[in-house]
């Protein structure tokens, strides 16, 4: 007797948001170095504000990635912010063992900006269920006065 079992359609609508949540993320990152280094070029800011300048980069593409990833998945928002986040900070920790031959410097604050950003557009989206319809109390006197 065959058992009837329900297929899941979660893994890759998970994957896939995870994906294009990532990916957005290294756009926004990729994007917001270039224009930050290009006001830094015309001196409109100073080198000694590139450590802000790094943790509002990685906050911000952290949380536009969590945002588009939860926003595709559509369920579970806090789980798939987590994990946007969670890629988005491995992929920066494999660019900088490729790149910079592994020097990690300031990996705490980088981890703390990251995965807060990604439980900060988590915490967004967890919303309370709605129940059934109410009614206004007037209404239910009014009925129960109209039986009599």
């Amino acid at each position: 007797m065959p058992v009837n079992r329900k297929s899941s359609q979660h893994a890759p609508a998970l994957a896939g948001g995870l994906a294009l949540g990532v990916l957005c993320a290294i756009v926004v990152t990729a994007v917001s170095a270039a224009i930050f280094a290009r006001l830094m070029s015309r001196e409109v800011l100073q080198e000694s504000a590139l450590g802000y300048i790094c943790v509002t980069i990685l906050v911000l593409s952290s949380g536009v990635g969590a945002w588009v990833a939860a926003a595709k998945v559509k369920q579970k928002w806090m789980i798939v912010c987590i994990l946007t986040a969670g890629c988005y900070f491995l992929f920066l920790l494999s660019c900088t063992a490729l790149f910079f031959d592994g020097q990690y410097q300031g990996l705490g604050v980088t981890a703390l900006a990251v995965l807060g950003a990604g439980g900060a557009v988590g915490l967004l989206g967890i919303r309370q269920p709605k129940g059934g319809r109410r009614r206004s109390p007037g209404k239910m006197y009014k009925k129960s006065m109209k039986r009599r």
